[in-house]
């Protein structure tokens, strides 16, 4: 046991083993007063700058819920929750948000309206939260949870809440039919006049317009209005967003060198635009572009710049989908040991297994080792086994491969 120098009278047990002990030594309701005493303190010693604190007050609320209420414990858990999301803390964000949900008793799975505006902010926070969390596969749910929050806001009239919901960024690839665009066309009807605000969102409904609705005039004409916003306005950020939309729409349509010039010119105002999230999608487009065009050179220089800001970003996702970029590329040049470096990092994140399995198999078939082929579609059979049928990029990529 050691005194705190920073707080005389506050003392830390080092050992995990001695706090465990102590911990256990302590009959419930007991535990449960003495961290409502905690928490209380905590609140009065923070002052001001409680909400700095907010992860360690909302733990402490959470345990002394049935002595304090949850009023506090739901206030520090949204706070908490958004102060993780804007640091990349993306698990620690859905956390602290499905905490807060579970004191209000409100389902996760539900399709009903928040009830008020503390179940509002947290769906908002909870959706994005998934949306950085689940990628791709799971995107529907995040969607399903931000337009409850959605339509809270819609029937309140907060607009701005509303269109902060419609220009949430997600990933999701051509065959996906999330609703966003839905979303957004009831946002743009409440948005009555010309504004960079405007602008992101016609920038975001270029990208649906194109990838989930498969109208890629419709999708044009949005891109345009949202390019020429942003140019008024000198928007670095909104016009980035757009050539990133635009560029992912030309790629899927097979208007490969105006996707590129798009993507390129993205790369380009990163470092002016500060979106860390939009120069990893722009490498991604454009790496993916000069593949296409074959040239692996420019292809493999992309994957990884694109790996090394998705690292930076947090974002489990798109670092799964950067080392994919990785991975195909070194394969195409026959760089096999390099490429299952890459395809085996991949497989320990979790996410995109289907594909890494898929592409994998490929691998060990350029290379002749069948032994493993067998191994890593038994393994991939298992999986697409729990996958409900339907369409889909992921199935179509395993199918191909």
């Amino acid at each position: 046991m050691e005194e705190l120098a920073t707080q005389p009278g506050r003392y830390h047990f080092s050992h995990s083993l001695i706090r465990q002990a102590l911990a256990e030594e302590l009959s419930a309701s007991r535990r449960v007063r003495l961290h409502a005493r905690i928490a209380e303190a905590l609140e009065e010693l923070y002052g001001p700058d409680a909400e700095a604190h907010a992860a360690e007050l909302a733990h402490h609320f959470a345990e002394a819920a049935t002595v304090t209420g949850t009023e506090k414990l739901v206030r520090y858990s949204t706070i908490a929750g958004e102060r993780a999301l804007a640091t990349n803390a993306h698990e620690e964000a859905l956390a602290h948000f499905q905490r807060g949900l579970a004191a209000k008793e409100i389902s996760l799975s539900g399709t009903e309206p928040a009830s008020d505006s503390e179940a509002a902010a947290l769906l908002f926070g909870f959706g994005r939260a998934q949306a950085e969390v689940l990628g791709s596969e799971g995107i529907q749910d995040a969607i399903d949870t931000l337009s409850r929050a959605f339509d809270y806001f819609d029937a309140t009239d907060d607009i701005d809440r509303m269109l902060s919901i419609a220009e949430v960024p997600y990933i999701s690839f051509p065959g996906q039919h999330t609703g966003m665009a839905r979303l957004i066309a009831r946002a743009l009807d409440r948005t009555s006049t010309v504004s960079p605000q405007l602008g992101r969102l016609l920038s975001q409904y270029s990208r649906v317009m194109s990838i989930e609705e498969g109208e890629y005039e419709s999708s044009r004409g949005a891109f345009n209005q949202a390019m020429a916003i942003a140019r008024e306005n000198s928007d670095l950020a909104l016009e980035m967003r757009t050539l990133i939309y635009g560029a992912e729409a030309d790629m899927n349509y097979l208007h490969h060198r105006e996707g590129l010039e798009k993507a390129l010119k993205a790369i380009s105002l990163a470092s002016s635009a500060q979106d860390l999230y939009g120069e990893v999608m722009a490498h991604f487009f454009a790496g993916y572009i000069l593949q296409d065009l074959g040239d692996l050179e420019g292809a493999t220089l992309q994957a990884s710049t694109m790996l090394n800001s998705a690292n930076r970003l947090r974002n489990r996702t798109w670092i799964s989908l950067a080392l994919l970029s990785n991975q195909l590329v070194a394969s195409y040049t026959g760089k096999w040991e390099t490429a299952h470096s890459f395809n085996r990092l991949g497989l320990t994140l979790g996410i995109g297994a289907p594909v890494c399995l898929a592409t994998r198999a490929q691998m060990e078939c350029e290379v002749g080792d069948y032994e493993e082929i067998e191994t890593h579609l038994e393994r991939l059979a298992e999986i697409l086994a729990n996958i409900p049928p339907s369409f889909s990029t992921i199935l179509a990529i395993c199918a191909l491969s």
